[in-house]
């Protein structure tokens, strides 16, 4: 296994982890956590098998068994599903390098046909393993291209705001304009 040339260079010579989407980018040494918030020794990613997912995946629970009849067979089935849809294999081939939140991650695909990719461990919510479109993006995404996308919308973000602040101050200067100010009444 190999990492993408452009992490590389991003860990090595821009910064290990930091300022980044959400909650920032993680340092290396978390990379292996599959769970950002809170990382166990026991509980790791496995990026030298290959990622299993071309397209996006996710599982619906459905169920044979009426609850209200048979309550132990039907939370049977049910552990049997979480068994399934968080197999730790459903992320091998990635390293974690940003935390979404609420057991959310973005994961970059270190080995397998997703190679230099961002995909989403949403699982979490029920909501499956995808590519990322967190920022917008409507196609898959490398890692440079996530990045540089975040940083653009964050730009564009602050020039919006320094605009709605520039309008703000023109209206103040143009409603005060010709009147003393409060503290000069006399």
């Amino acid at each position: 296994m190999t990492l993408p040339k452009e992490y590389v260079e991003f860990i090595t010579i821009i910064g290990n982890g930091g300022v980044g989407p959400f909650y920032g980018l993680e340092p290396f040494e978390n990379c292996l956590f599959n769970d950002l918030d809170y990382k166990r020794p026991n509980s790791l990613l496995n990026p030298s098998e290959p990622f299993l997912h071309t397209e996006p995946w996710n599982l619906d629970f459905t169920t044979t068994i009426d609850e209200k009849e048979n309550e132990a067979e039907y939370e049977k089935e049910y552990s049997k599903f979480e068994e399934q849809y968080f197999a730790k294999e459903q992320m091998n081939g990635v390293i974690a390098i940003c935390n979404y939140g609420c057991g959310v991650s973005l994961n970059l695909v270190v080995n397998g046909q997703e190679y230099g990719n961002i995909w989403t461990d949403y699982r979490g919510s029920d909501n499956g393993i995808y590519p990322s479109d967190e920022l917008g993006n409507k196609d898959k995404i490398s890692f440079f291209n996530w990045y540089e996308l975040w940083l653009d919308n964050s730009l564009n973000e602050i020039k919006g705001k320094q605009s709605l602040s520039d309008k703000q101050s023109e209206t103040i200067k143009i409603q005060t304009e010709g009147k003393k100010s409060w503290w000069k009444i006399w």
